[in-house]
């Protein structure tokens, strides 16, 4: 019992360590002993008493490490769907000075997305965006493609989730764009926010981003033109159609491939203008080209579609409709039974 003596003699009354239970670490499951921060009296001008804080935990690591042990439960929580405990252990990390593995912070974006968390994409998009803002050097092309593609998919996740949309946290994320992304990682979020729009039935929203790429400076891709195409096809809205073609036809640095020219034709098959449909296949034949487009393979798939498109409308017109209802019907009984 003489060194409990001389350990009471040496340790301040003053100086309190309060220890909680064994925990079982999240990581590898070991039991571990938390200690809870501590306080220290000591005499400053015989008047006031200077309190003295730990440092963050992870604070000493260089600004690359990774911290293995927060990272690995991140990744199991989430594997486990709880994206709750994941996101709790994420903002801790962080709070002790510390950053998660790319691997670990993928698996909780997925699964944030997965559940429909929006709260929880919202807080690692904000968290990370002050973190790579801030972090000269977390400024790679690398990292700035991932926040722009999680800020992709929180957009997604609002408007899916938000009745009426949220337009007020939409513009938020953009303006909190980090500075190093450039014009080919921004152009994702607008082609997402595009086609989510589009699927809602946003239509005036969606066409108007196109203006805004504009006033952006940010040229739109031929994974934009695609979709609004492909929308105005199926809404046979042709003059928009024709309107975005003409707005192609300007950017020189964009070829209409096999993709717009397939698009085109079944614009043209859905207003019944199978001829033209036809035109466009023989105009665009050339056997001096070597490419996709202008071989004689591409005209003929795209000749044999158009008349399958013909002799679909052709039965059409000559059946009533109440048969064409009954025998709509009828194959998509079939196909349900065929699934099962």
């Amino acid at each position: 019992m003489r060194h409990v003596r001389i350990l009471n003699i040496l340790i301040p009354n003053q100086l309190s360590l309060k220890r909680r239970l064994f925990t079982p670490c999240l990581g590898c499951g070991r039991l571990t002993i938390p200690f809870r921060p501590y306080t220290q009296a000591v005499p400053a001008n015989n008047t006031t008493t200077a309190t003295i804080t730990p440092p963050p935990k992870y604070a000493h690591l260089p600004a690359r490490a990774r911290p293995a042990e927060p990272s690995i439960a991140i990744t199991k929580l989430a594997a486990q769907g709880r994206a709750t405990d994941a996101l709790d252990v994420y903002l801790g990390l962080l709070r002790n000075g510390g950053f998660p593995s790319r691997k670990s912070l993928y698996q909780l974006t997925e699964v944030m997305y997965r559940t429909s968390n929006l709260r929880g994409m919202y807080v690692i998009h904000h968290t990370l965006t002050a973190y790579y803002n801030q972090d000269s050097a977390a400024q790679s092309k690398r990292n700035a493609r991932s926040l722009n593609y999680l800020s992709a998919m929180l957009i997604n996740l609002i408007v899916k989730e938000t009745q009426p949309i949220d337009w007020n946290m939409i513009r938020t994320i953009f303006s909190r764009l980090p500075r190093f992304s450039t014009e080919k990682t921004k152009i994702v979020i607008y082609n997402t926010l595009i086609g989510t729009l589009l699927d809602k039935n946003y239509v005036r929203e969606a066409r108007g981003l196109l203006d805004d790429l504009e006033r952006q400076n940010v040229k739109p891709t031929l994974v934009t033109y695609k979709i609004l195409m492909k929308d105005a096809c199926k809404r046979k809205e042709l003059d928009y159609l024709i309107y975005l073609l003409d707005a192609f036809a300007k950017d020189e640095t964009l070829e209409i491939g096999c993709v717009i020219t397939s698009i085109v034709a079944k614009a043209l098959c859905n207003v019944h203008e199978f001829d033209k449909a036809i035109k466009l296949a023989d105009e665009l034949y050339c056997p001096s080209e070597k490419d996709r487009l202008s071989s004689l393979a591409f005209k003929q798939d795209l000749v044999a579609y158009v008349e399958k498109k013909r002799s679909i409308a052709i039965d059409n017109l000559k059946t009533p409709k109440k048969k064409r209802k009954k025998r709509k019907k009828d194959i998509i009984e079939l196909n349900g039974r065929s699934e099962q």
